[in-house]
């Protein structure tokens, strides 16, 4: 993402909205899709075996590019048991799904209310948390399971992710201010990405090896991860930087589990 913020800023294609507090939401966004969302494409992908044997030979043909069905589907078997063994490393777990699946509907209904008004988050132009929401959420438009989901409850989520692959030549102009589903997306984040990023940093910090916090009725629990302390850490740097006012318009905007987590 850093990288086409600074390519696209070269070319005036610019993926920041100009707005520190606008931007600040757009980098929150992003950082959501890529660190909670991540473990909605992960889990639909290797929780149920129509989807492991799909994707796997999937990634397997597309990898090799040739080599013959049986070493294709022999290295297909390899990868599928490494990503299932990795299930509980990331909390991709049949009893943390609960929690996953409610919060990536919130989004999924989010857009869905939103793509026929409006293309974009932020005005006419895609910002960083689009391209962050399109790669968790291209790969369930591809994935048996959550494909099947989507086409039925999601459709133009669905249709509007293909659209988002490609926007060369787009041009647009930012809005004055964030959209509905723009707010909401951060708000739902605040509900769940927000206390797993406070409960990692609370259990590294305690020296255990596990964190486990409770959100939207749902319980949680996975290893601590020393990268999403950064996270934790950038996402305050980001909000420290701004003005009281821009500080005000956030809170405002995303709700209580974001202020308990950026103002600490």
């Amino acid at each position: 993402i850093d990288y086409l913020i600074l390519s696209y800023s070269l070319y005036e294609r610019g993926i920041v909205p100009p707005d520190p507090a606008v931007a600040f939401l757009a980098h929150l966004i992003e950082d959501f899709a890529d660190e909670w969302l991540t473990k909605a494409m992960f889990g639909w992908r290797w929780l149920a075996e129509v989807d492991q044997v799909q994707m796997s030979r999937w990634l397997a043909f597309d990898r090799m590019h040739g080599g013959g069905i049986d070493a294709s589907q022999s290295a297909a078997d390899k990868f599928r048991a490494r990503q299932v063994g990795r299930m509980a490393l990331v909390g991709c777990t049949k009893e943390n799904f609960p929690l996953i699946e409610a919060s990536t509907h919130v989004v999924l209904q989010s857009l869905e209310a939103h793509v026929t008004e409006s293309f974009f988050l932020y005005g006419s132009r895609p910002s960083l948390a689009e391209f962050g929401l399109f790669g968790q959420l291209s790969q369930l438009a591809t994935d048996p399971t959550p494909q099947s989901m989507m086409r039925e409850h999601f459709p133009y989520t669905y249709r509007w992710l293909a659209h988002l692959d490609d926007l060369s030549g787009h041009s647009g102009e930012w809005a004055d201010k964030p959209s509905a589903a723009a707010l909401r997306i951060a708000q739902v984040a605040g509900a769940v990405y927000a206390p797993f990023l406070v409960a990692n940093e609370a259990a590294l910090d305690a020296g255990h090896d596990m964190l486990r916090f409770e959100a939207l009725g749902h319980e949680f629990s996975q290893p601590v991860f020393k990268y999403q302390a950064k996270c934790l850490a950038d996402l305050r740097t980001r909000y420290k930087a701004l003005s009281d006012a821009g500080r005000d318009r956030v809170a405002g905007w995303t709700g209580d589990g974001w202020r308990i987590a950026l103002d600490t």
